[in-house]
């Protein structure tokens, strides 16, 4: 026995823009921090091994906020885009039941109630 679902696209799609207005934010704190860190790292000014450690650690996590960010839009993007297929192929398929139901009865001549 199959399970059935039923999308409700305005309640995916308002899901999905919370989503979208949270990888937003994600992303502003993480650019945000990535240009705190850049600052932190040139302040340190003659205390070159200083400012160089700070650099090197810095680089490997400036832009993780920001790819984080862009990877939730990315994501939400993607379910809005297969919620819309879905529901597409989902009135398709019920179109073409309705269409292949009206031409059997009338080839068979059965009679039959529309739910």
């Amino acid at each position: 026995m199959g399970a059935e679902y039923d999308i409700i696209p305005s309640a995916v799609t308002t899901t999905l823009a919370q989503v979208r207005a949270a990888a937003d934010a994600a992303r502003s704190r993480g650019a945000a921090a990535s240009n705190e860190g850049h600052s932190i790292a040139a302040s340190c000014g003659s205390a070159q091994a200083v400012a160089d450690a700070v650099t090197r650690l810095w680089a490997q996590r400036s832009e993780t906020g920001v790819r984080g960010g862009e990877y939730a839009s990315g994501c939400a993007e993607a379910v809005a885009q297969a919620c819309a297929a879905i529901t597409d192929g989902d009135a398709l398929m019920h179109k073409t039941s309705l269409a292949s139901a009206e031409q059997a009865d009338a080839v068979a001549g059965f009679t039959r109630t529309l739910a």
